[in-house]
């Protein structure tokens, strides 16, 4: 199997830099994308995850209970603890092997190697804003989170009950384009060149981080319909945290 990206290079370098990010910055540093979050939180959430998914891949099936609560001390120490046995075992597995996910039309490891490269990939973003600094992936990577926000979360997570109207955006970035339908009961995902109502442009970057909500509309740029461009940011919002 021939991956498009370089997925693991990126989670590694991810919790690299996140390891040394917050080695003398304050942990109580706010998320300011998420009013109540910490940079602490965000080492305890990450750390669960990955023991959450090591477990998930070594047992071929979903725990029947969560992993490990993250310890209330040493949020650092969960956190690099806690992403070099998930690293170790993702390497060892053939991206192409049928493997158990939560998502319906991918159950190869595959899966997991890019879910996790994009988890952690927003969360350091996360924690380097925190503590004033930058942090970005390649464009290759931003862009294919950009399609994995789109055909993962916006394609299979908003359920039954979109309360779209029909509008259609296209979202550019780059030499990549998505095409956007939002309908009353369900969400298109294309790359079809049809005639969009709005536009979205960014740098897959600027792109990435606003469809997760980490960047703000100054980012990006419209053209056509804002109020379509607004409805899909806010049906994103309801599936990605």
């Amino acid at each position: 199997m021939t991956l498009p990206v370089g997925w693991l290079t990126s989670f590694e370098a991810s919790c690299a830099a996140i390891e040394q990010v917050v080695a003398q910055g304050p942990l109580d540093a706010e998320i300011s994308w998420c009013p109540g979050l910490d940079v602490a939180e965000v080492l305890r959430h990450l750390g669960v995850v990955h023991r959450l998914v090591r477990r998930w891949v070594l047992d071929r099936h979903r725990p029947p209970v969560p992993a490990l609560p993250a310890p209330d001390d040493d949020p650092r120490q969960w956190f690099a603890t806690g992403w070099p046995p998930l690293l170790e075992t993702l390497t060892g597995l053939d991206p192409a092997a049928e493997i158990s996910t939560w998502c319906s039309y991918d159950s190869t490891a595959a899966f997991w190697w890019r879910r996790m490269a994009h988890e952690t990939a927003i969360h350091s973003a996360d924690v380097h804003d925190a503590l004033g600094e930058t942090w970005s992936v390649p464009d290759e990577v931003a862009a294919d989170g950009v399609d994995e926000a789109l055909r993962l979360w916006l394609g299979t997570q908003v359920g039954p009950n979109v309360f779209g109207a029909g509008q259609v955006i296209r979202l550019v970035a780059g030499s990549r384009f998505w095409t956007v339908g939002l309908n009353e009961h369900n969400v298109e995902v294309n790359q079809l060149p049809v005639t969009p109502g709005a536009t979205v442009t960014g740098a897959p970057n600027a792109l990435y981080r606003w469809l997760w909500g980490r960047a703000t509309d100054d980012a990006i740029a419209v053209d056509g319909d804002d109020a379509a461009v607004a409805t899909l940011r806010a049906t994103l919002s309801h599936t990605m945290k």
